[in-house]
């Protein structure tokens, strides 16, 4: 990746491919400059995208301008762009290691493959650089709130964005800044891999989860939900959830409340475009999913949501920030003795 600042200078970073055309690559790389642009060395010219690139009139090396957008967090070293005509590269697929499952020893000494762009001086172009080394630490760091890596390799400028495979042959997550202080050279510092998490975070933000991520995960960057109950009591029995992965819309709903339930399904046969499945999660959870044209589905889903939250309100229930959630019949002895609990604990 060249990325060229105001005043003209250009810089080298790295990026990679998560399917469907869509590349990770460092936030530091890309913010601020005037232009970007990737490159396609010859070997993935021939063997992985040599018809795509020819039809759209690329040649060897030729390089090919990117808009990437970053994490809507500034703190976070992330930024993703779309190149469709490069969808057919082979992907690399992102580790499910979210940061609520790492602890400070899990991956320490596993050996991981470091992957990226550093310039290499007298080389008349950019190459692959690909180096071994293993993890030496996890740690959190005072400015970003995600779990880091720090690995054995040599911190070099040009890796920033590029990639790190486990053992496992799945992304580890990306590389970032080199930690050092006092302004020292990047190579004194230590290499430092961002986990994958925020990478998740980025794609869902800008409706470029690939399909088999966003199947894989299932709404968990991309859906919001809303609860509703007893504000004062601090409990909730209902909640509504609206989810647009950059694939498919959809609204779910559950409520212990038969009269309420049936409400919200009449609403939404009545709604064009909406189709609903029962799937079956403790009680009930009834997912609607959106057939209509997706590119003009968020003004439809907006609308069920708007529509379902007005029942729920209709009768008594309000909104609630933190809720203890239970979907069980309000007329069940297990969800009596909840709310008995929660009450006598509140008061």
């Amino acid at each position: 990746m060249i990325s060229v600042n105001a005043d003209g200078d250009q810089g080298v970073g790295s990026a990679f491919h998560v399917g469907d055309g869509v590349f990770v690559t460092a936030r530091h790389v890309v913010e601020g400059m005037v232009s970007c642009h990737i490159e396609l060395d010859s070997y993935r010219l021939m063997r992985l995208a040599e018809d795509a690139t020819r039809a759209l009139g690329y040649g060897e090396l030729a390089p090919m301008p990117i808009k990437p957008l970053p994490h809507p967090n500034p703190d976070k070293d992330v930024a993703v762009f779309s190149m469709p005509s490069l969808a057919s590269l082979p992907a690399v697929p992102l580790g499910d290691h979210l940061d609520d499952w790492i602890t400070d020893h899990d991956f320490v000494l596993n050996e991981v493959l470091v992957l990226g762009f550093p310039p290499i001086p007298l080389s008349k172009k950019n190459v692959l650089f690909a180096t071994r080394a293993q993890i030496n630490a996890v740690v959190d760091l005072i400015n970003v709130d995600h779990v880091h890596f720090i690995v054995s390799a040599t911190a070099r400028g040009g890796f920033s964005g590029g990639v790190v495979l486990s053992e496992w042959g799945v992304a580890l997550g990306i590389v970032t800044s080199s930690l050092l202080k006092n302004g020292l050279p990047e190579e004194l510092g230590y290499l430092t891999v961002l986990t994958v998490e925020p990478i998740l975070e980025c794609l869902a933000a800008h409706g470029l989860l690939p399909v088999a991520l966003a199947l894989q995960w299932d709404g968990l960057f991309t859906a919001s939900t809303e609860h509703f109950g007893v504000p004062a009591k601090s409990w909730a029995h209902s909640w509504i959830e609206t989810d647009r992965d950059g694939h498919r819309a959809r609204i779910s709903f559950a409520t212990p409340d038969e009269g309420a339930r049936q409400q919200m399904a009449e609403a939404l046969i009545a709604l064009p475009g909406f189709e609903g499945e029962t799937e079956l999660v403790g009680t009930a959870k009834h997912v609607w999913n959106y057939h209509g044209d997706y590119g003009k589905s968020e003004a439809p889903l907006e609308y069920a949501r708007t529509t379902l939250t007005a029942i729920l309100l209709a009768q008594g229930y309000l909104p609630v920030d933190r809720p203890i959630i239970s979907t069980g019949s309000l007329d069940e002895p297990a969800f009596v003795d909840l709310l008995g609990n929660i009450d006598s604990i509140e008061q």
